[in-house]
Formats: structure tokens, C-alpha cells, sequence
């Protein structure tokens, strides 16, 4: 019985990662080959029969929307990352480009050392540099040989708290995903400039992921906002049917940030530009659509 359920566990893990490795190119990474997904899925046989419980494998509730999947992939085809190849990390709080984001360095050292890593492992398949940070972030600092100091603490817990979907997107492009993080904390800021606060479910909420969305757009592309703001909504079911602090239930939570998330990218124009369109001019459009009543929340 023992076998058969490790023959069951791989089919399902060969299903998923077809699932999330579909035929597309992000940034300089190809993830098109079939010696890839081979790759990976041998990788993946060799911990499940090894009876590996370090890294918990993804199962299949966890991914919502997968109809929508190769909607995702389009907006990908269409994702321009050129700009970033000459993007340093290591000096991403002086680049002038994104001075209005205030990036504080240490808010992204987990991304150098995701693209570190990347770089020193060119042959490292997606699943296998995600294990790889599976192990060293999700467990305690002392347990890997380092000094579990404060500071160590904070930024490593930044990779336990992304979904299997989050982690795909910030291993397949780092410079992105840091950008991501700098306008995510940005938007906190914008939102505590307004409302004095950052709320849940209210009207502060909905104006924090506008606003978040709308930043994406413009400093890394449009399509990546949608394909992470997505991601970043991705619950299982279970967890879908539980209640949330304000006491509403995260279905009605996530409905209400995929509606204001949208209307944040909205914000982005045809014509808009990373030279051209400020932040204000954003934070601008958001209000706009706040004050007539496109965007929505759950409760006062």
C-alpha cells in the first residue's frame, strides 16, 4: 500500500507542476523545456521516496482560478523585463528610477540572495530553487548554521509567508519581486497618509490595494501586477471558509481585493510611462475611483 501511495503522490505532483510550469518565457528564465518539468519531477520522486517532509508539496486546493491560467501566460508573453537586466539590486535604494519608492535596502536582501543564488545555480530548475529556499528560510536560523540574530529573523520571514504562487513569481524573476515588495510597502504608507491607519475590509483597504496595484504597474509592468496581485490571493478552500478578524470571511476578502486590485492596474493608461506618470498622478486616478464608487469594501 506504502508504494502505491507514493506512485499516487507523484502523479499528482507531476499534474501540478504542469499546472504551474506552463509553456512560457519570464524574464531571462526558460521555463518551456520538457527536460525541465522531467527535471523536476525526478527531483520531486527522488524526496517523496527519500519520505522528505522538510518541504510540504503543494496540493491542489491551494491553486485557485487555474482556468484562468493561460490568460496569465499571455499577459507574460507581453511582460518587457528588459529594463531590469541592468537593474543591480545591491544599489536598487540610489537607483534614480525608483527614487520615489524611498527603498530602504535591507527591505530586500532576501531578493539578492534569491538571485544570488539563481546566478551561482544556472542550471537549477524553478521547483528545485524554491526547495532550496523551502529548507533554508522555513526553519529556525541555528538549525542551518547561522546566528539566529533579530535582523536574520526579520527578513527570512518575508519567504515563509508567500504561497506556492508568490514563490514561483519571485524565483522566476528577483528584480521584479523586489520591486513588488518596495511598492507593496509603499502603498502601506500612502494608505496611512490618508486614512491615519491601514485597515480591513473598509475603505482603507480597498484604496491600499489600488493604489499597491496601480505602483506594480508602473515600476515593473502591468501584467506581472495582475499575474502578482492574483497570486497573492491564492487560498485553499478551507481557508476560504474561515473568518477574518473583522469578522467577514476571506472569500468575501478576497473578492473585494481582486475587484480593487484591477481597478488599481486600471489606473495604469495606455499611454502611461515610468518617466511621465508620478506617483501622485496615480494616488490621483485611485481617489478618483474611490470617491465615485468603483472601488468597494465590506464594512465602514
Amino acid at each position: 500500500m506504502k508504494w502505491q501511495i507514493k506512485i499516487l503522490n507523484i502523479v499528482l505532483t507531476t499534474t501540478l507542476i504542469l499546472m504551474i510550469f506552463p509553456s512560457f518565457t519570464l524574464g531571462s528564465t526558460e521555463m518551456t523545456s520538457s527536460s525541465e518539468i522531467i527535471k523536476a519531477e525526478n527531483q520531486l520522486k527522488i524526496n517523496l521516496e527519500n519520505e522528505d517532509t522538510t518541504i510540504e508539496q503543494p496540493t491542489e486546493e491551494e491553486f485557485i482560478d487555474t482556468e484562468k491560467i493561460p490568460a496569465i501566460v499571455e499577459d507574460l508573453d507581453e511582460f518587457d523585463d528588459t529594463y531590469l537586466e541592468n537593474v543591480d539590486l545591491n544599489k536598487l535604494s540610489t537607483n534614480i528610477y525608483f527614487k520615489a519608492l524611498d527603498i530602504k535596502q535591507e527591505e530586500i536582501e532576501m531578493y539578492i540572495e534569491i538571485e544570488d543564488y539563481i546566478k551561482e545555480n544556472e542550471k537549477d530548475s524553478i521547483v528545485e530553487t524554491i526547495q532550496y529556499f523551502d529548507k533554508k528560510f522555513g526553519n529556525e536560523p541555528t538549525t542551518i548554521g547561522i546566528t539566529a540574530n533579530a535582523a536574520y529573523k526579520e527578513i527570512y520571514s518575508e519567504w515563509t509567508k508567500l504561497n506556492t504562487k508568490e514563490k514561483v513569481l519571485v524565483a522566476s524573476n528577483p528584480k521584479a519581486a523586489a520591486l513588488t515588495k518596495t511598492t507593496q510597502s509603499k502603498a502601506f504608507e500612502y494608505t496611512r497618509n490618508k486614512f491615519s491607519y491601514n485597515g480591513l475590509g473598509d475603505k482603507s483597504d480597498a484604496f491600499r490595494h489600488a493604489i499597491w496595484n496601480a505602483l506594480m504597474c508602473r515600476y515593473v509592468d502591468k501584467s506581472w501586477a495582475y499575474l502578482y496581485a492574483t497570486a497573492h490571493e491564492d487560498k485553499s478552500s478551507a481557508e476560504l471558509k474561515k473568518k477574518a478578524a473583522d469578522g467577514y470571511l476571506e472569500s468575501q476578502h478576497r473578492n473585494m481585493d481582486l475587484h480593487n486590485n484591477q481597478k488599481g492596474r486600471d489606473c495604469w493608461y495606455w499611454n502611461s510611462g515610468i518617466l511621465w506618470t508620478s506617483n501622485d498622478t496615480l494616488i490621483s486616478r485611485v481617489n478618483k475611483k474611490l470617491n465615485n464608487g468603483e472601488l468597494t469594501w465590506l464594512h465602514k
